[in-house]
């Protein structure tokens, strides 16, 4: 096993796939397994993922394959972590690889992570949904389409000459502080990888934004180097953008600006 923790600013993760592929969005759509139903009784058609420990918890709702979370997620129960985060507002991120093993039998990509933001967990999730934004904020992101009929997304995202182009099912849950919104990759680079983006509400201090992600493999996709070192850099560039922009909005939702009256009319001149 090998982990490789990196800081950056952590905003989605929805951009963590990079890898070099030529599928266009017509192709992704092909390879996918299809739609979700907006409400179903059975899991998606897909090979179910077996949980990475006794710790662990899936989340997924009916009709989406299997999402596996820790109970209790390591960066809330190691002290150093807990005071980069509250302190320091780093965000912390762990991308671990594993070789397959009676537990499961193909070798796993696993990466988690958080952070804070000074925004509520609403609004932060209202502002992450809006996918089409992320092209703006963004030189890596190409495209981001997202088709609210089959609640599909298809991403793509350029980076040191390699590209993915990934079509995503995607599902929202809301509770009354946490806020989820799940992926799962039906289509294209890393077909089959699975994951969560949770935003939740903490006390006087925002909203803790969190992700984990899974991806089981007979041999990956991409160079070993850039899920080591390139992944660190997009995502970086990718969530400082969405971060800042995310406060920027709130700031200004908190604070709108005064209108000054015009001439003649009450108090003005």
């Amino acid at each position: 096993m090998r982990s490789h923790i990196r800081e950056f600013i952590f905003a989605t993760g929805c951009a963590l796939l990079i890898g070099p592929s030529s599928v266009s969005q017509a192709d992704a759509a092909k390879t996918a397994t299809g739609s979700l139903p907006a409400a179903s009784n059975a899991k998606h058609s897909v090979v179910t993922m077996p949980p990475p420990g006794p710790e662990w918890i899936d989340i997924a709702p009916l009709g989406f394959p299997n999402v596996w979370v820790e109970k209790t997620p390591w960066w809330r129960t190691k002290p150093k972590a807990v005071d980069r985060l509250t302190q320091g507002r780093a965000v912390l991120v762990s991308v671990v690889a594993e070789e397959k093993n009676a537990t499961h039998p193909l070798n796993r990509l696993r990466m988690s992570g958080a952070g804070n933001l000074k925004a509520s967990a609403r609004f932060a999730f209202d502002r992450v949904r809006e996918f089409h934004r992320l092209k703006d904020l963004s030189e890596y992101v190409k495209e981001a389409t997202f088709t609210e009929s089959k609640s599909q997304l298809f991403l793509h995202v350029a980076a040191f000459k390699y590209h993915a182009r990934m079509l995503m099912q995607i599902a929202f849950t809301n509770g009354q502080t946490q806020h989820q919104i799940l992926f799962h990759v039906i289509g294209g680079t890393m077909k089959g990888m699975r994951g969560v983006v949770r935003l939740e509400d903490i006390e006087r201090r925002g909203a803790e934004i969190s992700m984990t992600a899974f991806y089981d493999y007979e041999k990956l996709p991409i160079p070993q180097f850039f899920v080591e070192f390139g992944l660190e850099i997009v995502l970086q560039k990718i969530a400082e953008a969405l971060r800042d922009n995310i406060e920027t909005l709130w700031e200004k939702n908190q604070n709108p600006p005064r209108l000054v009256p015009g001439p003649g009319a009450p108090g003005g001149q």
